[in-house]
This record gives C-alpha cells, structure tokens and sequence, in this order.
C-alpha cells in the first residue's frame, strides 16, 4: 500500500482533514478524484467503490480497513469484502455498492461536532418604546441582577448563586454551558444567562426544568 493511503487514513480514523495529491479526507469521509469512498454515519463505517473497481480505490479503503478490521480482496475480476461485523467473519462477494462495515465511531469522530459548538445568539425585546432587554433564544436559566443595594429585589449574590446551581446541575448530566451577561433598559438591572450548545438544549432545559431552580 502506499504511503498516500496510510497518511489518509490516519487522518479519516481520527477526525482530521487532509489531502494528499487525489485523495482527501474532511475527517468525516473520504474522496478519491472528487468521489466519496467511504463515511462515517451514525451507525458506524461506510463504504462504497463508487462504481470504480479499481486498484487505488482498493488501496485506499484497505489501509482505513487494517485498523478498523475489515478488508476488500480481488479474485478472477470479483470483489469481495470481509469485516469482523459480519456473521463468522464471511466474505461476501460485493458490488462495490454502500455497505456498513464498522460499528461503532472513534471518539474523535463527532458528526454533530457543528451542533454541539456553544453560540450566543442574542437578541433586542422590546416592552415598548425604548424599554426592554436582550435575551438569548439556547439560554436554558437566566437571573435578573438588581445590585446590592439595600432594597435590590434580586440581588446579585443571589442571582449568581444560582446561575453556579444551574451549571453544576449540567455539568453533573456531562453538559457544557457558557454565563453571558446582558444589559436591559433599566440601567440598575442586568440578566444573567446559562447556554448551551444546539444539540444539548432540550436535555439541558428539562434537567433545569425538574431541579427545582
């Protein structure tokens, strides 16, 4: 095998892109001449010939197989695929067509890696005039501050107090959150808010849902 299907290989197993002359990987899935290979899904390893029984498409998808045991071989113009997935470890005669061949993701594989990014997307709401506040659409807790002063509804020990709660509420479910402070119309008054990344917002809001915060 060449050391071209190695290099591409290491980098597809760990979620890295890279390119080397006709091959490409974005860490996600493979391109031999601008034509996909092979992908990770959420099932797993894909893989296809793309219609292209050729011998660097073998070499490529055989050096990603020596590490995740599965393997394609040639006899009398046929192709063949074997995979410690399939029953007894049998070799199939394979059309070159879409076949899962690995179970499970490498952890550094992460197909909702975009969904899983923490965006503060914030936003003017408006009670009218020029009153109002911002407010953040994936905030998941919030707390008004009102200061320390001496008649302060909601004061600022309080509010950071639980804004601490509810991050350690998520952080004990394994859930990642960012504090951001906002600004309101009233000028002794500011919002606290908890967020969380697309992907963790309904889990997020229903473990802060049911803690009594």
């Amino acid at each position: 095998m060449r050391q071209t299907s190695f290099q591409i290989a290491d980098a597809f197993l760990h979620g890295r892109a890279k390119k080397v002359g006709n091959t490409v990987t974005d860490g996600k899935a493979v391109y031999l001449f601008g034509n996909k290979i092979a992908e990770w899904r959420e099932d797993g390893l894909w893989i296809t010939n793309c219609g292209w029984q050729t011998p660097t498409t073998k070499d490529r998808l055989n050096a990603i197989g020596r590490y995740v045991n599965f393997g394609v071989h040639q006899r009398k113009k046929q192709w063949y695929l074997a995979s410690s997935i399939f029953p007894s470890d049998s070799t199939y005669h394979w059309d070159g067509n879409w076949a899962r061949v690995h179970k499970e993701l490498p952890a550094e594989v992460d197909l909702n890696a975009k969904n899983k990014q923490i965006v503060i997307s914030k936003r003017w709401e408006s009670d009218g005039g020029y009153r109002g506040r911002y407010v953040v659409d994936n905030a998941v807790f919030s707390a008004t501050d009102t200061g320390m002063w001496e008649d302060s509804p909601y004061r600022s020990d309080e509010a950071m107090a639980n804004i601490k709660y509810a991050q350690d509420i998520l952080k004990m479910y394994g859930i990642k959150s960012k504090v951001t402070t906002l600004e309101t119309s009233n000028v002794f008054c500011i919002n606290h808010f908890v967020v969380v990344s697309e992907y963790d917002y309904e889990k997020a809001k229903h473990y802060i849902q049911t803690s009594n915060l």
